[in-house]
């Protein structure tokens, strides 16, 4: 054959794997934007949520008489709040939980589900919102001081159900990662990964203080 030809077919060979390694790039890329975005609107969601109840914990509250918090571990939190800042109404207990079982039929094998209950005891109803848009994490920290102490300085254990030590607490540390629900490939070798958006913020309530 031809040495000319050759080496063609062997340039042209080549072109065709680099074109072909340049689209499954921006194909990835493309892929990755597409669900960060959407990670970045599953988080914006549910942060308006907990913007809305943890700031106003206690809010309507008939105090000291009353307790706000009632429960408070690592994954769980229970707290009462005039959701409806209605003072007619009795304030409802606001409940948040991330429950450890894997979602059944996900990509992603470390998405929870989270869970917001408002239970309205004067009415004997209850109000379930189940958040399964890609939390893998809620963890919640607990401190006695509004001071900013480092998080080594936690309240340890948590306070559970111990209303005396419930009392103590000034300050909830909310800390959340979501994840995506499909993997991203992170290179030529097939490796994937799922992109991760994290939240983090510790909550000072007022009417804890």
């Amino acid at each position: 054959m031809n040495p000319g030809m050759i080496t063609s077919f062997v340039i042209a060979g080549l072109l065709i794997l680099a074109i072909g390694r340049m689209n499954l790039r921006l194909g990835n890329h493309s892929t990755e934007v597409t669900l960060s975005h959407l990670n970045r609107e599953y988080l914006t969601q549910v942060t308006e949520l907990l913007h809305e109840d943890f700031p106003n914990m206690g809010y309507d509250v008939k105090q000291p008489t009353d307790p706000v918090l009632v429960h408070g571990d690592s994954s769980k939190i229970s707290f009462y709040r005039n959701v409806y800042r209605d003072s007619t109404r009795t304030p409802q207990l606001v409940t948040w939980e991330l429950l450890d079982q894997p979602i059944p039929g996900r990509t992603n094998p470390d998405h929870r589900s989270l869970l917001r209950i408002e239970a309205d005891s004067a009415l004997g109803t209850a109000d379930t919102t189940w958040i399964r848009s890609g939390i893998t994490q809620f963890e919640l920290s607990y401190f006695s001081d509004t001071q900013g102490k480092p998080m080594s300085d936690r309240m340890n254990p948590a306070p559970g159900s111990n209303l005396s030590e419930l009392d103590r607490v000034r300050q909830v540390h909310v800390e959340m990662e979501l994840q995506s629900r499909e993997p991203i490939q992170t290179g030529d070798t097939g490796a994937t990964r799922y992109l991760r958006s994290v939240y983090d913020r510790r909550f000072t309530p007022r009417n804890l203080n």
